[in-house]
């Protein structure tokens, strides 16, 4: 596999020295960095694709996946990774603002507003535990739940399943998290373990 990605980086990098400036070549170099979880590299370089153009979705959703990347791993404080959780919030739903039919958006910003209220994976109770709380991570679920169902049809990946299956179990409804994935039963058994083990489910992208 790492023999197929450095075969790959190389073909993009000799493209891009030619074709430098074509927005399909950027995205597929971009997505190609975020899967060898090259982070900075990614972001860098859709900073460099929006300064030719603001409204680049691919970038945009880039440097979305970006800073979710870096909410969900940060190490500093709470107001540090809800800071990022805006940030990918902000960028998903300018992508969607250019593009109202990009899934990959819809569902970046659904995660990023579901995410944003939730404990961090340190285990702090940073989530907040009084009634207002809970009211407001309730609602920031249900907005989230909301456009992954409308998303569900058109974007025909799992992990649309997943995130409305971890949302039921975020809000208490451990019923209605295994009926999202009845129908596929690897990830109906993999509910089942959540539920049982007590483990935080974790959202997914595609």
């Amino acid at each position: 596999m790492a023999g197929n990605f450095k075969e790959q980086e190389n073909l993009l990098k000799e493209a891009n020295a030619s074709y430098n400036k074509d927005p399909l070549l950027r995205a597929q170099i971009t997505h190609h960095l975020i899967l060898q979880e090259k982070w900075k590299d990614a972001s860098d370089f859709a900073s460099q694709t929006r300064r030719a153009n603001q409204d680049d979705v691919h970038a945009l959703c880039a440097l979305g996946a970006y800073h979710y990347h870096c909410a969900r791993e940060s190490k500093g404080s709470e107001a540090e990774r809800a800071r990022d959780f805006v940030r990918s919030a902000e960028a998903y739903n300018r992508a969607l603002e250019v593009d109202p039919k990009c899934a990959v958006a819809a569902q970046g910003l659904a995660i990023a507003i579901a995410e944003e209220h939730l404990p961090s994976r340190k285990g702090a109770a940073n989530g907040a535990t009084d009634s207002q709380g809970a009211v407001v991570k309730t609602k920031s679920l249900d907005m989230a739940l909301g456009i992954f169902n409308r998303i569900r049809d058109c974007l025909p990946d799992r992990s649309v399943l997943i995130n409305i299956g971890h949302c039921q179990f975020f809000k208490g409804d451990e019923e209605q998290a295994i009926e999202a994935v009845r129908n596929q039963p690897h990830l109906a058994l993999r509910c089942y373990v959540l539920l049982t083990s007590h483990c935080p489910p974790v959202f997914r992208r595609i």
